[in-house]
C-alpha cells in the first residue's frame, strides 16, 4: 500500500477516504526517511513552504484540500515540477 504524507491536520472525511487507499503517515520533525514519499497531501490553512519540499526529494504529487494556494510555496513546487 502506497504511503501518503498528510502535513497538517486534514478534514476526517478526507482522511475517512483516503485511508481506505493509502497508508496515512503523519508529518512530524523527526520523519524517519522522507525520501520514501512520492505523495502529500495538505490543506490551504496549513500548505507546504520551501523547506518541506525540499525535504521530500520523491515527490511528485502535492495535493491541497480547500481554496487557496497562497501557504504553498509555488515557485519551489514549480521549480520541482
Amino acid at each position: 500500500m502506497e504511503q501518503v504524507l498528510v502535513v497538517g491536520a486534514i478534514p476526517p472525511e478526507l482522511r475517512a477516504a483516503l485511508s481506505g487507499r493509502f497508508a496515512l503517515v503523519d508529518h512530524a520533525p523527526d520523519l524517519a526517511d522522507p525520501a520514501r514519499f512520492r505523495v502529500a497531501v495538505t490543506t490551504s490553512m496549513t500548505g507546504a513552504d520551501a523547506g518541506l519540499l525540499e525535504s521530500l526529494p520523491s515527490l511528485g504529487l502535492l495535493a491541497c484540500n480547500g481554496t487557496g494556494l497562497d501557504r504553498i510555496d509555488m515557485e519551489t513546487a514549480a521549480r520541482r515540477g
